[in-house]
Formats: structure tokens, C-alpha cells, sequence
């Protein structure tokens, strides 16, 4: 099935740069085709200093836009909205936590003043109108953290997938710490993008934080490497453990999913 790809760089911030929104998805041949898909919100850098979250977020992109079959059953049933970089801004003054504003963005999600807080207050209402037309299945905000290592996420709530997640994270005890994950609604915190999609009405609404620090499971002491074998290895895990981590989602969805090409298996003993 045809790709689709656009890019919309339609969101102006204080200083004229560009707030890029990228819609991945396959082509529909029918409305009643288009209509079981799902839609996943992927943002980053609200934070301009947490580089390492472009790192995570351009991985993920080379991913959803690959040839892979894995990518293309994503493609099918889901589209993708995507922000690379919420805070362009930030980015090119060097700062390293706030706007040209001099404030956090991810504080201010509910925030209405739109000519102050632009990329925040845009994708937010990109969001309500995208749940006007579908459901969102997910909201994920790509961090850096200069405290705890690992790999990690900050979620609302116990959501009600977590046996799935769960089953899912301990596949990859070399890639991502689930004992650092952290399920809860701090008031100090009702401002950011996490919690605000998720009183939308988005009930897996996650923030995905990636250590400066580097790893610090297993023998992987860094989220890098001296060659691009060591990166892609940490990147890619085996199939043995592709297989297992697919495994509790393909149970979760498998009764929605459309596959094209290829049979979407369920786990054994199913």
C-alpha cells in the first residue's frame, strides 16, 4: 500500500521559525478503509537542551517511514502526527529549559494566550480537532534526563494496557528500565503536555524520558557507541526479542489490526 507523507510547517513561533507537523499514514483506497484507523501524537523537544530526544525521535521517524513489514502494518492502521520540535525557538537561541519567552513550555499546555505560548497552544488544539475526527490511541512527548539514566516513561495512570506494556518492557531489560517508570498527577505538573492530553480524554498519554547519563543496565554503559554496530545494536534488538515485545501488543490488537501482505500472528497458547 502507497505511503503517505506531509509535512506542515504552518505554526509560526516568536521569532518566525517553524513549528514542522508531519503526518505519516498509507494511502486509503476507501473512506470505509480510512475510517478503522487510529491516530498517535509524537512530539519532542519542547525542551531545546534535551537533544537526545531528536536522537530518539529521528530513530523512530527512519523507522515509520522504512520499508519494513512492521512499519507498514503502523502505517495502515494508524496516522501518525508528528512534531519533531516543539520549541524551535529555544533551539536556535541556545537555550536549554525555556522559550524565547523565558518559560517552559511544557508547563503552559493550558494555557490560552496563543501568541505567547504558539507551538504548545497548536498542537493542543490539533489534537482536539484530530479527536473530533478519530480516536487517539496514544500521546508521547520525547525527553531527555539529566538526573536518572536509562530509558524510561512517565505515564497519568496504572493505564489499563500496563500488563501489556509491562509484558512488552521486561523483553528489553538491556534497552529500557520499566522500575524507573512512574505512573501519577502531581498539581505541579497539570501543565504539561502528558497530563493535559490525557484530561482530553487520551488515556495512554506518556512522557518518554532518555538519559544524558547513558545506560546503566547490562553490560551497555552509554545510549551511543564507538561504531555504528554498537548503536545499532542497542537500537534494534534481536528478533527473538522484536518477536516477544510484538507479542502482547499483536494480542491487544489483533482484533482491529488490518495486515497486508502477511498474517498477524497471536502468541502461542492463545
Amino acid at each position: 500500500m502507497k505511503m503517505f507523507f506531509r509535512d506542515e510547517n504552518r505554526i509560526p513561533h516568536l521569532a518566525g521559525n517553524a513549528v514542522h507537523v508531519l503526518t505519516v499514514t498509507s494511502e486509503s483506497a476507501s473512506r470505509r478503509e480510512a475510517a478503522h484507523k487510529r491516530a498517535v501524537v509524537l512530539t519532542a523537544r519542547v525542551h531545546p537542551g534535551e537533544t537526545n530526544a531528536s536522537w530518539v525521535m529521528e530513530g523512530l521517524l527512519d523507522f515509520l517511514l522504512g520499508d519494513s513489514e512492521d512499519a507498514q502494518v503502523l502505517r495502515d492502521n494508524f496516522v501518525f502526527k508528528v512534531v519533531p520540535m516543539l520549541n524551535p525557538d529555544g533551539v536556535v537561541v541556545g537555550n536549554y529549559r525555556c522559550s524565547l519567552a523565558g518559560r517552559d513550555l511544557n508547563r503552559y499546555y493550558r494555557s490560552v494566550l496563543r501568541e505567547s505560548f504558539p507551538g504548545v497552544w497548536h498542537t493542543k488544539n490539533m489534537v482536539e480537532r484530530l479527536r473530533a475526527e478519530m480516536e487517539v490511541a496514544l500521546y508521547c512527548d520525547f525527553h531527555g534526563h539529566n538526573r536518572k539514566n536509562n530509558a524510561f516513561m512517565y505515564g497519568c495512570r496504572r493505564p489499563h494496557l500496563l500488563s501489556c506494556c509491562t509484558s512488552a518492557f521486561v523483553q528489553l531489560p538491556l534497552q529500557f528500565s520499566f522500575q524507573s517508570c512512574k505512573f501519577r498527577v502531581q498539581k505541579s505538573k497539570e501543565g504539561t503536555g502528558r497530563i493535559c492530553m490525557w484530561r482530553l480524554g487520551i488515556q495512554n498519554s506518556y512522557t518518554m524520558e532518555t538519559s544524558f547519563g547513558g545506560s546503566t543496565l547490562g553490560e551497555q554503559t552509554s545510549f551511543g557507541g564507538s561504531t555504528l554496530g554498537e548503536q545499532t545494536s542497542f537500537r534494534r534488538p534481536p528478533r527473538v526479542q522484536e518477536e516477544a515485545v510484538l507479542r502482547p501488543v499483536k494480542l491487544v490488537f489483533s482484533s482491529s489490526l488490518q495486515v497486508t501482505g502477511r498474517e498477524l500472528t497471536s502468541p502461542r497458547g492463545t
